[in-house]
């Protein structure tokens, strides 16, 4: 570090940076400085560079959850055509796959990624009955904001002979469940009106709801989550974005089945 003695109307000159800094008033212990720079050159004060580099962070961030959230599209998408594929049902695997194929090919001129919606039907749950995977029974609530998101993996699970119901945040998940208690619920951590980890608090608090099992399904991992919060999250299992679907509906089947035995 160098260190100078300055008097006010001395400078500081940074040829190589075309950078000179002038001593313009020295007043206590505050000193004013004069900054001249070239216009390529940004120049801030140390605080606004703190707190522009969080805002870079905080940015950051977003794109990675958003991406995850792209990823879980397209990974349970690909699940869909697979399964449709097991089933012998070639045309329907066949159209999944070109709305997959059609999405990365469209990816980079979309500010604002996701799926098209019309791979899967609006209602939940969305598979005919006579078109279920018999072997697998019980109630799957899914807490996801993304509306897309929660509608392929309502797909995906119905497809497997889960009997499915959606919630778009915290708030409709506590009112689905005055209405009908669900043998787990699969819950998104980032969410707006009430985030997961509200969600799964207000839930261990109501004596009647409590002993429900949660699955977290998010984009963050579980420490990141619970750095943010301060506090531990009490779900059963964590399934991090993109998701792979067989673990996920293995431990739901695993859970069905244990409850079933009771």
């Amino acid at each position: 570090m160098l260190v100078l003695s300055r008097n006010p109307g001395d400078g500081i000159s940074f040829p190589d940076l075309d950078l000179v800094v002038e001593i313009l008033k020295v007043q206590g212990k505050r000193v004013q400085l004069g900054i001249s720079a070239a216009d390529t050159i940004r120049v801030l004060r140390s605080e606004l560079c703190e707190r522009e580099r969080e805002v870079e962070s905080k940015g950051a961030s977003e794109r990675t959850h958003a991406l995850r959230n792209e990823l879980n599209s397209l990974s349970i998408s690909l699940a869909l055509a697979e399964k449709f594929l097991q089933r012998g049902d070639l045309q329907q695997a066949e159209q999944a796959l070109e709305k997959v194929f059609d999405r990365l090919k469209s990816k980079h001129a979309e500010e604002a990624p996701s799926i098209s919606s019309d791979l899967v039907r609006e209602s939940t749950p969305v598979a005919k009955e006579d078109r279920r995977d018999t072997r697998r029974s019980g109630k799957v609530l899914i807490v996801e904001d993304n509306a897309n998101e929660s509608r392929l993996l309502a797909e995906i699970l119905s497809m497997h002979g889960f009997d499915v119901r959606t919630a778009s945040d915290g708030i409709a998940a506590i009112a689905a469940l005055e209405q009908e208690t669900p043998d787990v619920i699969l819950m998104d951590m980032h969410m707006s009106n009430c985030d997961g980890p509200t969600t799964v608090r207000r839930i261990r608090e109501t004596p009647h709801l409590r002993s429900i099992p949660i699955f977290a399904v998010s984009g963050s991992d579980r420490r990141e989550i619970q750095e943010e919060q301060q506090s531990e999250v009490e779900v059963q299992d964590w399934f991090q974005k993109p998701v792979k679907t067989q673990p996920l509906l293995s431990a739901i089947d695993d859970l069905v089945t244990q409850a079933m035995r009771f």
